[in-house]
């Protein structure tokens, strides 16, 4: 109702899809009016619905009364002229008009979307709203080149003449790099029809898929819901990116506030790659990918927009090869590697870096690695890290954490090894000369060796001269942690309680042996760990208890049986090592 007006939508024309012209005899004609149409691909015609025609049955496009379970009678046929006849392969389309067939254009071919109130359009204006990939040529059969139709469809792209490109299902191979090469371009859209479906496969070793060559400004374009694949795995070949930004001068080279997401990537050596690009305020999510090199290889600027890296899966990769190579990067993490032998970060720029969710699992060091290398730069982790049952071959020595002139600190990490080699080392953290930095725990969870055990599961790695305030273990240190001691000897080791409350009647001298505090190697013990062993009222007057190094011999401090109530405190120092086997000791504080 308009301006109290009653406004009638005409009836529109209906257009079915038959692969040939035997498919038309299947219709239910109960639900075909005059003027519906079929397009019978194998014709490359259409044939049209009249429920009067007196054509005779020709065993395909026109069909008898007899011939229909319902009560409507019905044919398609084609008109030509008003006069019935078969339908002729001229690539004409017909249609109803003023009571006769006759042939019409494609902008005269109305069209009507589902809700009864929606705006009637021609299907050329419906079919150009989106503009797809095969609009350009590509065939996506998995046999044919789309190399040309694809570098057509981004020329487009580039010069503004189109903003958005649809890649139906299809297995589109291409054996160039596809280039953009316009150095101003916003808002775009390159979206395939579904993640498995739409696969573009690069046929060519050492190719990458999308290459950008003259970047200056680049942002707000959105990639989504394809696969990008090589034809052969791409061991080795470091230039095998499903984006590659190369050639760029020091003026041209930002990529922001750009949006990958439901990705699936295999064979590659990189997701991303860019020594020149300046990547910043993009948002990369639900990702896939199974790598034969490292995930990216970016670099940005200390202070820029933060980077999201979330929903990562990633499988695969080169050993020495870190999945992310992200330098002065500011980066948000949520990621999950599985079956890997590569180390995970490494930033030696100044970059920050925030983890939310980082888990590493069944991964294989064969060689020496560093997991997390941040020299200069921040880690910080308010969730939760995990390295789950990790290979580390012989001789070789993983660290999890290092950080030179940088600040770390990790809620919660866990570890656990599947296979330790016969002289490896696992550390959570390694010392370096010129740290002077604290990298800083809530918690770890894990088993480490035994004082002195080879091979070396450990807190830590020292060598040579040490400096204090290195590492600290917050839930290790926790005051309202404590052991209820009762009537017995009490062994501390690197993760026990810190309070050790003797509150039952004694019975005899108790002793209080502290954890293993000696060699460089095996150290599990940090600077400032505290231990307070407290006498209550409870445990009587009749005996004492004794607190000693690990030695089991040696009298750090004594709580003599007269003295009704008790409390010694005692730290840990790495500060003036004696040496050698000494390295540190415990004192006890005033």
């Amino acid at each position: 109702m308009v301006d109290g007006a009653s406004v009638t939508v005409p009836p529109q024309q209906v257009v079915y899809r038959a692969l040939n012209p035997a498919d038309l005899r299947t219709r239910d004609s109960d639900n075909l009016e005059t003027g519906a149409l079929s397009f019978v691909a194998s014709l490359n015609a259409f044939f049209a619905w009249s429920p009067i025609s007196l054509a005779v049955d020709n065993g395909a496009t026109v069909i008898k009364p007899d011939d229909r379970s319902s009560l409507q009678m019905g044919r398609w046929i084609f008109s030509s002229g008003g006069n019935v006849s078969e339908a002729p392969i001229d690539g004409t389309t017909y249609g109803r008009k003023d009571g006769a067939w006759s042939a019409i254009a494609a902008d005269t071919i109305s069209f009507q979307a589902l809700p009864a109130d929606s705006v009637v359009r021609n299907l050329q204006a419906k079919s150009r709203e989106v503009v797809s990939i095969r609009d350009f040529g590509a065939i996506g059969d998995d046999a044919a080149d789309d190399t040309a139709a694809f570098q057509a469809g981004f020329d487009a792209i580039a010069s503004g003449e189109i903003s958005h490109i649809f890649i139906p299902d299809g297995t589109y191979r291409v054996a160039d790099s596809i280039k953009v090469t316009s150095q101003v371009i916003t808002g775009r859209c390159i979206t395939g029809q579904s993640r498995h479906g739409t696969v573009i496969k690069q046929m060519t070793d050492n190719m990458p898929i999308f290459e950008f060559t003259s970047v200056n400004l680049h942002h707000t374009w959105d990639w989504s819901n394809f696969t990008a694949t090589w034809d052969n795995p791409q061991d080795g070949n470091t230039n095998a990116a499903v984006w590659l930004w190369t050639g760029l001068g020091a003026s041209n080279r930002s990529m922001y506030n750009c949006t990958f997401e439901k990705l699936y990537i295999t064979n590659c050596y990189w997701a991303m790659k860019g020594a020149d690009v300046l990547f910043w305020g993009n948002c990369t999510r639900d990702v896939w990918c199974s790598t034969r090199g490292g995930f990216v290889d970016l670099n940005g600027t200390a202070g820029n927009p933060k980077v999201l890296w979330e929903g990562i899966y990633i499988s695969g990769g080169a050993a020495g090869v870190y999945l992310f190579n992200v330098q002065a990067m500011n980066c948000e993490y949520q990621v999950e590697v599985n079956g890997t032998s590569s180390p995970m970060i490494f930033d030696g720029s100044g970059g920050t870096h925030h983890i939310r969710h980082w888990a590493l699992e069944v991964a294989n060091y064969a060689a020496s690695a560093i997991l997390f290398d941040v020299q200069n730069s921040k880690l910080i982790c308010y969730g939760t890290m995990y390295a789950d049952t990790l290979t580390i071959g012989a001789a070789a020595t993983v660290v999890a954490f290092r950080g030179t002139q940088a600040r770390c600190f990790v809620e919660n990490f866990k570890f656990s090894l599947a296979s330790h080699g016969a002289g490896s080392s696992f550390f959570v953290s390694a010392y370096s000369a010129t740290t002077g930095r604290n990298i800083r725990f809530g918690d770890i969870e894990g088993t480490f060796t035994a004082y002195a055990a080879t091979p070396i599961a450990a807190l830590m790695d020292f060598g040579g001269s040490v400096t204090p305030a290195f590492v600290t273990v917050d839930r290790w240190n926790d005051p309202g942690r404590a052991i209820a001691a009762g009537d017995a000897d009490v062994a501390l080791v690197y993760d026990s309680a810190r309070t050790i409350n003797f509150g039952v009647a004694l019975t005899a001298a108790r002793k209080v042996v502290l954890p293993p505090s000696g060699a460089a190697s095996g150290q599990t013990m940090f600077d400032g760990r505290m231990f307070e062993v407290v006498k209550l009222t409870s445990a009587g007057t009749g005996f004492d208890i004794n607190i000693y190094l690990n030695d089991g011999v040696t009298l750090v401090a004594s709580i003599p049986a007269a003295t009704a109530t008790a409390r010694v405190k005692l730290s840990f120092s790495r500060s003036n090592p004696s040496g050698g086997g000494g390295l540190g000791f415990f004192t006890v504080v005033p």
